[in-house]
C-alpha cells in the first residue's frame, strides 16, 4: 500500500514538474511575441543599428550590449542625457497603415529594414577596407550594388524623417478637410494616415527621376580621421545638403550631400559624374565644421558618443 502511494506521489510530482516547465516555456514564447509586437509598434525614423556607430563603445567593445546607449543633445532645452538607443528617434506605428481588415500593417517598415540591413553590412565592410588601404595602399573598387544601396539609404533618410513626414501629414489633413467641406465626404484619422504614407512613398520621385538616381549620378568621396582627433555626431535629420549659389536641393548639380557614416567616417556626394568607381579616402581634420553643420540641420536632437563632444557643440552653436 505504501509503495503504491509512494509511486503515485512521485508520478504526481513529475506531472506537476512537467506542467510547470511547459508553462514556463509558454510564458517565454508569449513574452517574445509581445516584445516583437512592441518593437513593431516602436518604429525608428533613424535606424538603431546606424546610431550604434555613434555609441561610446562602438570601437572599443565587441559586446553588443555595450553599444546600446548614446548621448542625446536636446536643442530646445540645451540638455544632454545618456539613454538607450531603443528609446531614441522613434514613434509608435509611424509607418504602419490600416489594411482592408482595419488592422495596422507594418509592411513599409519591413521594406525599410531591407535597405537598412544592407547599409550596415556596407559600413562593416568599409571599416575592413579602410584598414586594408592604410596597411597596403591598395585601391578598392566600390562595387555597383554597394553604391546602389548607399543611394537608397540616403534617399530613405531624406524622406521618412519627421521633418518631412509631419509636413506631409498636416498637408493631407488640410486637403482632406477642404474636400470634406466641399463635397460633404467624411474622413477620419485612419484615412489621413494612409494618405500621408502613400504621399510619402510617392515623394521618392523628383522631376521624373528617383531620388536615388540623382544621388547615383554624383561621385562619392569617403573621408575619415583618426579617433584621437575627435568624434562626429549625427541627428534626427542626418543628411546635410550644402549649396553656396543655389537652394540646397538634389536637382542642382552643385549641391554637396554630406552624411556621417559613424563617429570617424562620413561620405560626401560631390559633383555630377558618377563615374568614379573607387573608394578614395581623404583624411579630414576639421571635425567641428561638420558637427556644427549637423547641429544646424538637426530638428530636435543631436546624437553623439560623449557628453564632452555634445557640450562643446552646444557652446559653439552660435558659430553656425
Amino acid at each position: 500500500m505504501h509503495t503504491v502511494l509512494r509511486l503515485h506521489f512521485l508520478q504526481t510530482i513529475r506531472a506537476n514538474y512537467l506542467c510547470t516547465r511547459i508553462l514556463i516555456c509558454l510564458v517565454k514564447i508569449l513574452q517574445i511575441h509581445v516584445r516583437k509586437i512592441i518593437e513593431k509598434q516602436e518604429q525608428h525614423y533613424i535606424q538603431q543599428a546606424y546610431l550604434k556607430g555613434f555609441s561610446p563603445n562602438y570601437f572599443t567593445s565587441d559586446q553588443k550590449w555595450e553599444k546600446e546607449q548614446i548621448f542625446v543633445l536636446n536643442k530646445k532645452y540645451d540638455t544632454i542625457t545618456l539613454t538607450t538607443i531603443k528609446k531614441v528617434a522613434y514613434r509608435k506605428n509611424y509607418y504602419s497603415f490600416y489594411n482592408k481588415e482595419n488592422l495596422l500593417d507594418s509592411k513599409i517598415e519591413d521594406i525599410f529594414s531591407i535597405v537598412e540591413d544592407k547599409f550596415i553590412k556596407f559600413r562593416d565592410k568599409l571599416r575592413e577596407i579602410i584598414n586594408q588601404i592604410n596597411l597596403t595602399g591598395r585601391v578598392f573598387e566600390l562595387e555597383s550594388h554597394y553604391r546602389t544601396n548607399i543611394c537608397e539609404y540616403i534617399k530613405m533618410n531624406l524622406i521618412r524623417i519627421p521633418k518631412v513626414m509631419d509636413w506631409i501629414y498636416e498637408a493631407t489633413r488640410i486637403h482632406g478637410q477642404y474636400i470634406s467641406q466641399k463635397y460633404g465626404v467624411e474622413f477620419d484619422e485612419k484615412h489621413y494616415k494612409n494618405l500621408s504614407l502613400r504621399a510619402m512613398l510617392s515623394m521618392f520621385n523628383v522631376k521624373g527621376k528617383d531620388l536615388s538616381e540623382h544621388l547615383f549620378e554624383r561621385d562619392i568621396s569617403f573621408e575619415y580621421f583618426g579617433r584621437t582627433k575627435g568624434s562626429l555626431v549625427t541627428s534626427d535629420n542626418p543628411v546635410i545638403m550644402v549649396n553656396k549659389s543655389n537652394p540646397p536641393g538634389l536637382a542642382y548639380f552643385d549641391t554637396n550631400i554630406i552624411f556621417p557614416i559613424d563617429q570617424n567616417k562620413y561620405m560626401r556626394f560631390v559633383k555630377l559624374g558618377g563615374k568614379d568607381k573607387y573608394i578614395r579616402l581623404q583624411e579630414f581634420n576639421n571635425i567641428n565644421i561638420l558637427n556644427l553643420l549637423q547641429y544646424k540641420n538637426a530638428i530636435k536632437e543631436v546624437y553623439g558618443p560623449s557628453e564632452e563632444v555634445l557640450l562643446k557643440l552646444s557652446k559653439n552653436k552660435d558659430k553656425t
